[in-house]
């Protein structure tokens, strides 16, 4: 699975190795990669910024061109996935 938190960043990374120890009965470091928290925010912050910049228009429904719908799937996609 994919673990994702914004809370306590600091003390995350250790509890995150503890339990990946736990749950996959190794006892040795897993050697798994996941962004930090700071590469995390980041990716978040500029996809919230494009989703804004899309979004800024007063709506976007089934009367709005092609063209900006799927601008505005693909930016909500991304920050789904940041």
């Amino acid at each position: 699975g994919l673990i994702v938190t914004f809370r306590k960043p600091a003390t995350m990374e250790k509890n995150v190795e503890d339990a990946t120890k736990l749950y996959s009965e190794a006892k040795e470091e897993s050697g798994l990669i996941y962004p930090s928290y700071q590469e995390s925010k980041k990716r978040f912050k500029q996809a919230y910024g494009k989703l804004k910049e899309v979004s800024s228009m007063e709506s976007i429904d089934e009367h709005t061109p092609l063209e900006i719908r799927i601008e505005y799937v693909k930016a909500f996609q991304e920050l789904n996935r940041a």
